[in-house]
């Protein structure tokens, strides 16, 4: 099972983060743990079958692929301007970011694993073909 999250979450999450961990990790350990995250927000609803459940901001890199905001091919960089290096990615058709060390469904985890360190993806890459970030391509799903 996959759950995509918000970046006030992965934020959160980060904040719990030891060196070397995934969130998923980070995700396991606190809920073993009984720790339960400030972070996560949102209006309780009730769900078809009477369970209530959370409502979270849409927010997939396919999701906007689906919406016609983002097209497969379309590239994706990042630049660390202090040592004058581009990163760049592609969007593949099921929304997936290809980056040179792989394939990955959440936009931070594709820039970390580039960087090498804890950063967020939504807010860092730019879509290339709308100079726009990835965090204001999705607040367009809900305009």
């Amino acid at each position: 099972m996959w759950i995509e999250i918000d970046d006030d979450l992965a934020q959160e999450l980060e904040q719990h983060m030891h060196l070397e961990e995934s969130r998923e990790e980070v995700v396991r350990r606190l809920l073993r743990a009984g720790i339960r995250s400030s972070a996560i927000q949102g209006t309780p609803s009730s769900g078809d079958d009477g369970r209530r459940t959370r409502r979270m901001r849409a927010g997939s890199v396919a999701d906007l692929l689906r919406a016609g905001l983002v097209h497969a091919g379309d590239e994706l960089t990042y630049r660390q301007v202090r040592q004058g290096i581009t990163h760049r990615s592609t969007i593949d058709e099921r929304g997936q970011i290809q980056t040179a060390l792989g394939v990955e469904t959440s936009p931070s985890t594709a820039l970390q694993q580039l960087v090498g360190f804890n950063i967020n993806g939504w807010q860092h890459w730019t879509h290339t073909p709308s100079g726009k970030t990835l965090s204001a391509l999705r607040d367009e799903l809900s305009t």
